[in-house]
């Protein structure tokens, strides 16, 4: 076990890659994601100031420049166009009651470009489709996220395209109960229409969920999911409380061929002192199937307590679980254990993790699990 830990260090030092966001960074006081991305909801091209929040904030060793696109090299961009990228290493690790199993692949290979002229802002990303053997379309070209926005104000702003609507915690970890199980995993965006307001101490999104639209409908389908084609509306709302807890409702309604669904949870994100924050979140799921009539009703939850032990370097264990269905035991999934997140420099992040799992459509008991990832984002 310590050699393959040891294999997958240096195996994933070799490699660079992800970037969703960081919502832990509430605990420093920045309470909204648009401090840092181009997008309001976060994730993706991150704006000349996150740029620098990412070498003062999250990066243990840094020169001067070094967090600007090209390594400082190339200098400053134009203040009205971003570019960046995310190129995301896993190595994969699972010893269950049957086999142990080690997997190691691209998880993403992808650019990004925004630009802004006055109050007007797009945005677009193109890429590679990567994953393990199994992924449909694999090494075929994708463009995950692409849309056009408006800021009415500093505050309030409209945007249309292709990304995944706000709700709950927008974790870099698209797998967590809370995002992969609810709809919100990576290759899983489809049309949406945002209309949001930032304020310094509140936030509030309405998302209609349109799905994939005529285009997208007569392109390659990147995933069998019937989420894909969701339409309804979003509502994910949070405020700032006492300059230390985010805390945060989200509802959603959607619609499709196979089904409909109503949504509602809470999140938060918690400075519990200025080393220790907890991020969590608790969701409700009641699901029809419109063929059958039969109703499906659980919950999933999400939560991690984080440590930053020094500048760059957080510990954080975590537990989390999905019982979407509380008539079927097989649809329950938990899981604990933890892990470190380390950011050496600017655009570089290395995760590991460990986890003992409970997979209830396969085994009855808990069973080892874990990754370490290599994350390149610029």
């Amino acid at each position: 076990m310590k050699n393959l830990l040891l294999s997958l260090f240096f195996a994933v030092l070799a490699y660079q890659s992800q970037s969703l966001a960081f919502p832990e960074l509430a605990a420093h006081g920045y309470p909204n994601c648009i401090a840092c991305h181009v997008s309001p909801s976060g994730g993706g091209t991150m704006s000349e100031y996150g740029r620098s929040l990412s070498k003062d904030l999250l990066s243990t060793w840094s020169y001067e420049n070094e967090e600007l696109l090209g390594h400082g090299l190339i200098g400053k961009p134009h203040e009205w166009f971003q570019a960046g990228g995310d190129f995301r290493f896993i190595q994969s690790y699972t010893n269950d009651d049957v086999k142990t199993l080690t997997k190691n692949f691209w998880m993403q290979n992808q650019l990004e470009v925004s630009a802004r002229f006055g109050g007007f802002y797009i945005d677009s990303s193109l890429g590679v489709q990567r994953g393990p053997s199994s992924t449909p379309h694999l090494y075929e070209a994708i463009s995950s996220r692409h849309y056009v926005g408006y800021f009415f104000s500093d505050e309030v702003s409209l945007r249309f395209g292709k990304f995944l609507p706000a709700y709950g915690l927008n974790i870099p970890n698209h797998l967590a109960t809370t995002r992969a199980p609810l709809g919100f995993d990576e290759g899983m965006e489809h049309f949406n229409l945002e209309a949001a307001y930032l304020g310094e101490k509140f936030d509030a999104f309405l998302t209609a969920l349109m799905g994939k639209g005529d285009l997208e409908a007569a392109a390659i389908e990147y995933s069998p999911d019937p989420s894909l084609d969701e339409h309804g509306a979003a509502l994910s709302t949070s405020a700032w409380v006492l300059e230390r807890f985010k805390l945060g409702v989200s509802f959603l309604y959607g619609s499709t061929d196979a089904y409909h669904r109503i949504l509602s949870g809470a999140f938060g994100v918690l400075k519990l002192t200025p080393k220790l924050y907890l991020l969590s979140e608790w969701d409700w799921q009641s699901k029809v199937d419109k063929v059958t009539n039969i109703e499906a009703r659980g919950f999933v939850d999400y939560n991690e307590l984080g440590f930053e032990a020094y500048k760059g370097v957080n510990l954080y264990i975590l537990q989390e679980e999905s019982y979407l269905d509380l008539n079927t035991l097989s649809s329950r999934d938990d899981s604990f254990g933890g892990g470190f997140k380390f950011y050496p420099r600017p655009h570089l992040e290395i995760q590991a993790e460990y986890r003992k799992e409970r997979d209830m459509r396969k085994f009855t008991s808990y069973f080892d699990s874990g990754y370490l990832t290599g994350h390149y984002y610029f």
